[in-house]
């Protein structure tokens, strides 16, 4: 991944930097922990796969199990490497101490990422380019990340970089032509898999327009194909 300027790049969910009213949410992820606890063995994203598994059923009833797990590692991903962009933007550096994601209690997808910022982010040894920051931890996620379903090297690191890629797209402006082509994606979201969905624009099952759904950005698909309300 190559360096990218820091007007091309953008945060994929809202985040903020935390405030004592945000850390109080119980509904939230500590993204920085996951890691450690997938390398102990445990699954600690389970609760958060079954809550989306349980939203996407109330619309779809025969919702598979690997679009809920598909989600929640892409939006682990996002809350990452928005912390990054974020933080990069915000002080110069992308260097901080903790990155929570605050879930819709509901529908269990992103509503804002929170982050903790260091006491000196000119620290040592923390790299200047946010996708430095990112992409070692992104690896070390994907790689352990154990959701009960197949998933092949090939869909976790095609996940890793579809999640930078739109990272380091400037967003589209509202002059910007609405038939462009999306970028092709590297992943599957499996959101075809629901009932009277279609393969997303850019899916590399089929490179191909279709009149429903769109997967450059996860969340966004969650709250527009799968009915869930979504924020902004």
């Amino acid at each position: 991944m190559n360096d990218t300027a820091a007007s091309s790049l953008r945060v994929l969910i809202d985040t903020r930097w935390a405030n004592p009213s945000a850390l109080r949410n119980p509904d939230r992820v500590d993204v920085c922990s996951v890691i450690d606890a997938q390398r102990r063995g445990e699954d600690p994203t389970r609760s958060w796969r079954k809550r989306v598994h349980a939203a996407q059923r109330r619309w779809y009833p025969q919702a598979p199990p690997a679009v809920a797990a598909t989600f929640v590692a892409q939006w682990v991903l996002q809350a990452y490497a928005s912390a990054a962009v974020f933080t990069h933007l915000s002080q110069g550096s992308p260097a901080f101490d903790a990155v929570w994601v605050q879930l819709d209690t509901r529908g269990g997808y992103p509503r804002q990422v929170v982050v903790q910022g260091q006491a000196s982010p000119a620290i040592p040894h923390v790299p200047s380019q946010p996708h430095k920051v990112y992409l070692p931890w992104a690896d070390d996620f994907i790689d352990a990340y154990r959701p009960g379903i197949p998933m092949s090297s090939r869909q976790r690191s095609g996940l890793v970089v579809d999640v930078w890629t739109a990272a380091t797209m400037p967003a589209a402006s509202p002059s910007a032509a609405t038939d462009a082509d999306p970028p092709p994606r590297l992943s599957c979201c499996f959101l075809y898999a629901l009932p009277g969905m279609r393969i997303c624009d850019g899916c590399p099952r089929g490179r191909r327009r279709e009149p429903a759904g769109t997967c450059a950005e996860g969340e966004h698909s969650a709250g527009t194909s799968l009915g869930v309300e979504q924020s902004g």
